[in-house]
């Protein structure tokens, strides 16, 4: 998981949905069975900063490296882009 670059441990458990209430729960809940890696479809997270974006896309690339994908974390900065972050998971 060390290869991934995650800049810290944060799982959907740790996440304050009293903090973000228009955060749907069981679409998150939903996102972390990883069926859409299956279904090779992409999952986008967009809203202002500091609603908890960060904190819900690296929750789901631990999620996908306990189940043993490949991850790599990097904003898109990092990658000649916008100031925003991007996980690929495989």
């Amino acid at each position: 998981m060390r290869s991934a670059r995650l800049p810290a441990v944060k799982t959907l458990g740790d996440f304050d949905f009293s903090f973000q209430p228009s955060v749907k729960r069981d679409q998150l809940e939903s996102l972390h069975t990883l069926s859409f890696i299956e279904r090779r479809e992409n999952v986008v997270f967009l809203g202002p900063p500091g609603v908890g974006k960060t904190h819900l896309v690296i929750s789901l690339a631990i999620a996908a490296a306990e189940h043993g994908r490949r991850v790599y974390y990097a904003t898109l900065a990092d990658r000649g882009g916008h100031d925003e972050h991007e996980t690929e998971t495989r």
